[in-house]
C-alpha cells in the first residue's frame, strides 16, 4: 500500500478575540501584595480583553500590573494578572501563577470611590494551592475605602516586614458593612473608622483593659468621648488614674466637642491645685468648663446666635488611688458589673443619677427650684420636657436656658419662650457618686442614652460578662441596633443600609466605653503605665476641634 506524502496544511491563524458588545469596567489595582495577590478596582469603561497597558498600582512601591499577563480567554468574569516588580523578568506570564480563587464582588460606590458603579475585582494568585481565598474572607476583604485588609493578609502570610513598613500606614483594617467582623489590631492606635462606625476594640489603661465604639445616626455626629490614662494632674508627681468621658450633644456638636477639649484639662488643673483627686475637684471642673463655654457663646452671639441653643450631657468616670468617681449631668449612664459569688453571676449596678424630665424625682426637683413657674416642666406629645423644649434637666451649654440674655432674638423661635428668668433653668452641677473599688467589681459600662434606650442594664452586663473582651463595645452597640430594628419590625440587615440623618428615626448616636477592672493594678496606685489618650468618634462624620 502506497503512502502518499501530502504537504502540511498551513497552520491556522489564531482567531481574533471576539469583540464583546457588553462593556465591563477596566481596572486599576489599589492594593498589591507580592506576586500572589492582586486587588483590582474598576475605574473606566473598556473591553475586558484589552485593559489599559501597565495599569497604575496605588499604595505599592515600584510595582506594576502587566496587561500581557492576562489570559486570552475573554469569557472570564474576573481580570486575572500577577503583580510584577519592574526588576522581575517580563517573560513571566499567567501560567506561572495558577489561579485558585478569583471572585468578582459587586459594590455600590460610596464616599471616596472614584467610579460610578461597576465591579470590584479581587484576584488571588497564590503560589501555594492551600492559600485559596474562601468567599467569606473575600467578602470582608474590601472595606469602604477600597483597600486590602492587613488582618487578612497577615492570616495568609502574604506580608513581609518591609511591606508592612511601607504599606500599613496607608491601609485600614477591613470591615463588613457594620463592622462587626473586623478587627482594629494593627490599625491606627487612636481607633478605626468604617462608614458610620468608629471603634477601638481593645487597649490598656492604668487600671486594666478597655474597649470603645461609636455609631453615628445624626447627619453630624453629636456624641463625643474620650479615654485618658496616666497622670490626673499637671504635675509629674500627681496621682495616676483613668478618666472616661461621654458627651452626648444636642442641637449640634459644638458643646460636646468643646467639653472633649476642655473638661479633662480642668480636672488636671484642679487636682494639681488641691494635690488630690476628689468629688469637689470634678465639680469645679464641670462648672469651669460650663463658664468657658458660656463665654464662647457670648463672644459668638452676634455672628452665630444658634450656638446658644447647643448643649451636651456630660458623664465622667475616674479611677484614682483605688477610688471610683462617677459624675453625671444629663441622661447618659454608667453601670457596674459586679460578681455575685454566691449566685455565680454578674449583677448590674447603676452608679449614675440621671437628669431626665421623664423621671418624677427630676420633675419634683425642677418644680421646687422654680416654684413660681407653672410651666417649668410640660407634658408635650406624651413626653415630659423642661419648658416644653428639652428632656434633660442638667447639661453643659444650653445657654438660652442658663442666662436670660440669650432667650431672645436672633435665637430661633423654637428655642425661645416668654418671660425672663433669674435662676438658671438647667444646671451644670453634676451628681457625683464615690466608692472604693472592690475585687468583685469586674467592669464598668459607660454609654450615651442611645444604648440604654434599647438595652437594659442587666442585658448589657450579661453581654459583657459572657463574651470575649476584644471588640465588646461594638458588640454592645450591635445588640442595641438589633433591638432598634426589631422595634421597627425590620431586619438588622435592612437597618445597616440606612445612611446617617435618616438613621436618627431608628436610633440615636450611640457611644460605649467598657472599662475592665484589674484589682491587682488598682491596688498599685503609684504604678506608672504608658500614657493613653483617645478621643472617640474622631472622623466618624466630624473631626474633633
Amino acid at each position: 500500500m502506497c503512502h502518499h506524502h501530502h504537504p502540511k496544511a498551513p497552520a491556522k491563524q489564531p482567531k481574533e478575540p471576539p469583540q464583546h458588545t457588553k462593556k465591563v469596567q477596566a481596572w486599576t489595582a489599589t492594593g498589591v501584595v507580592q506576586p500572589q495577590l492582586v486587588v483590582a478596582k474598576v475605574v473606566t469603561n473598556a473591553d475586558v480583553v484589552d485593559p489599559p497597558q501597565n495599569s497604575q498600582v496605588i499604595s505599592a512601591p515600584i510595582v506594576q500590573v502587566s496587561a500581557t499577563n492576562i489570559p486570552s480567554s475573554s469569557t472570564q468574569t474576573s481580570v486575572v494578572s500577577p503583580a510584577m516588580s519592574t526588576q522581575q523578568s517580563p517573560a513571566l506570564n499567567a501560567s506561572h501563577f495558577p489561579v485558585f480563587s478569583a471572585e468578582v464582588l459587586r459594590k455600590k460606590p460610596g464616599k471616596g470611590h472614584k467610579s460610578q458603579g461597576g465591579s470590584v475585582v479581587v484576584v488571588s494568585l497564590p503560589l501555594d494551592k492551600g492559600r485559596g481565598l474562601p468567599q467569606k474572607l473575600l467578602a470582608r476583604f474590601w472595606n469602604n475605602r477600597g483597600l486590602a485588609s492587613t488582618q487578612l493578609l497577615d492570616h495568609l502570610g502574604m506580608v513581609t516586614t518591609t511591606w508592612k513598613k511601607f504599606v500599613y500606614p496607608c491601609w485600614k483594617p477591613s470591615l463588613d458593612n457594620e463592622g462587626e467582623n473586623s478587627s482594629s489590631r494593627g490599625g491606627d492606635p487612636g481607633g478605626c473608622v468604617d462608614g458610620l462606625w468608629w471603634y477601638k476594640d481593645s487597649g490598656h489603661h492604668v487600671n486594666g483593659e478597655f474597649s470603645m465604639a461609636v455609631i453615628q445616626a445624626n447627619n453630624i455626629l453629636e456624641d463625643q468621648s474620650q479615654l485618658e490614662s496616666g497622670s490626673m494632674s499637671l504635675v509629674e508627681t500627681g496621682p495616676q488614674g483613668t478618666f472616661v468621658g461621654i458627651y452626648d450633644g444636642h442641637a449640634g456638636a459644638e458643646a460636646a466637642r468643646f467639653i472633649n477639649g476642655r473638661l479633662f484639662e480642668n480636672v488636671k488643673k484642679f487636682t494639681s491645685e488641691d494635690q488630690v483627686m476628689s468629688a469637689d475637684v470634678i465639680s469645679k471642673a464641670y462648672l469651669a468648663t460650663e463658664e468657658e463655654f458660656l463665654s464662647l457663646v457670648r463672644k459668638q452671639w452676634q455672628t452665630r446666635p444658634q450656638i446658644a441653643s447647643v448643649g451636651s450631657c456630660c458623664l465622667v468616670g475616674i479611677i484614682c488611688s483605688g477610688i471610683l468617681y462617677i459624675a453625671n449631668a444629663g441622661d447618659s449612664r454608667a453601670v457596674l458589673g459586679k460578681r455575685e459569688r454566691a449566685l455565680k453571676e454578674v449583677k448590674a449596678v447603676q452608679l449614675s443619677s440621671e437628669h431626665n424630665a421623664s423621671l418624677e424625682s427630676v420633675r419634683e426637683e425642677l418644680r421646687s427650684l422654680h416654684p413660681d413657674d407653672p410651666h417649668v416642666v410640660v407634658l408635650k406629645h406624651k413626653v415630659w420636657r423642661v419648658k416644653g423644649i428639652i428632656q434633660v434637666s442638667r447639661s453643659i451649654g444650653d445657654a438660652y436656658l442658663k442666662r436670660s440674655e440669650f432667650n431672645r432674638e436672633p435665637l430661633l423661635p423654637k428655642f425661645r419662650f416668654p418671660g425672663t428668668f433669674e435662676k438658671p433653668i438647667l444646671l451644670a452641677e453634676p451628681s457625683i457618686f464615690v466608692q472604693k473599688l472592690l475585687p468583685e467589681d469586674q467592669f464598668l459600662i459607660f454609654a450615651s442614652d442611645g444604648l440604654w434606650e434599647h438595652l437594659s442594664n442587666q442585658k448589657a452586663v450579661d453581654i459583657v460578662s459572657s463574651c470575649e473582651r476584644h471588640g465588646i463595645a461594638r458588640k454592645l452597640v450591635k445588640a442595641a441596633l438589633q433591638e432598634a430594628a426589631k422595634k421597627r419590625e425590620m431586619r438588622y440587615t435592612d437597618l445597616k443600609r440606612i445612611d446617617r440623618g435618616v438613621r436618627r428615626h431608628f436610633h440615636d448616636d450611640i457611644t460605649v466605653i467598657v472599662l475592665f477592672l484589674d484589682s491587682h493594678l488598682i491596688s498599685r496606685s503609684s504604678f506608672r503605665a504608658p500614657v493613653v489618650s483617645i478621643k472617640g468618634g474622631g472622623g466618624a462624620g466630624v473631626a474633633n476641634t
